[in-house]
């Protein structure tokens, strides 16, 4: 069932920019200066070729895997805080913010959640990839929708569907597709949008999608929550994007060089203030 929703994204993401072409073609048919036809093109076309290096990095980065011996000799025993936690299917100890993937059957550092529509687990490795994914291809879903609305492309075909006399599906089944494809990227810009916007406010509180849920649960219940990760939002933002600015959103992975230690503990909100 994933892999059947991993190929509906993929093609669903294809489908979007085949039929930005098809609108850049009817754009460059009205007469466009060189200059603005350059634009739109490039307003497009480059997001969405980062948004594909993005996802395909998230795909190909291994998620994160449990070091061999974590817990055992491999690591100090931690001398103050609890015992790490350990996973019966596994057979192994789970650093903090690891859990267990049903889908997947293994254990995943700091995993944020298995991704139904890719198919694959996003975690301590590949989380960057997920998150530039989603940026780039809003990105370029909200450049498509600036251009729809600020080219007279929409409005001709708007003039040609209401402005007929003599409506015919046969005269008229471009028009009416123009318009049915951009009301679809609309809908689509504004959900993946905000989808986006929800997964950048998780990184600068360094929550993980598990975490939220399970804050989410505990408050439900009438208890308090206490998040333990939370810093700072600059040290939250880097923990995930690396310190780099120019980087940032750049599919270039900002923890492939990240210390053992580094990937198994956590600079807890305590520790910071002291």
């Amino acid at each position: 069932m994933a892999t059947i929703a991993s190929a509906g994204t993929a093609m669903l993401t294809a489908w979007l920019y085949v039929n930005f072409i098809l609108f850049f073609v009817q754009a460059r048919d009205m007469k466009f200066k060189s200059v603005d036809r350059v634009r739109i093109f490039l307003q497009v076309t480059v997001p969405f070729a980062v948004a594909i290096i993005s996802v395909v990095k998230a795909l190909k980065v291994e998620a994160g895997i449990i070091p061999p011996g974590f817990g055992k000799e491999a690591e100090p025993v931690p001398t103050e805080g609890p015992v790490p936690r350990f996973c019966k299917i596994c057979k192994v100890f789970k650093p903090d913010r690891s859990h267990h993937c049903g889908e997947c059957d293994r254990c995943v550092l700091e995993l944020d959640h298995h991704c139904f529509w890719l198919d694959c687990c996003i975690g301590f490795y590949n989380r960057k990839f997920f998150l530039l994914f989603l940026f780039w291809i809003s990105v370029a879903l909200d450049s498509f929708i600036y251009i729809i609305f600020t080219t007279p492309v929409v409005v001709h075909h708007l003039m040609a569907v209401f402005g007929e006399q003599n409506f015919t599906w046969s005269a008229s089944h471009q028009h009416v597709n123009v318009l049915l494809v951009s009301l679809i990227v609309v809908a689509v810009g504004m959900a993946v949008t905000g989808f986006t916007l929800f997964h950048f406010g998780m990184v600068v509180s360094n929550y993980t999608t598990i975490e939220f849920c399970e804050k989410r649960g505990t408050i439900r219940k009438g208890k308090r929550y206490q998040h333990l990760y939370n810093v700072s939002m600059a040290y939250n933002w880097t923990q995930t994007f690396g310190r780099n600015p120019l980087l940032w959103l750049l599919p270039i992975s900002a923890r492939s060089h990240v210390s053992r230690h580094e990937a198994v503990y956590y600079i807890k909100t305590e520790q910071k203030q002291s």
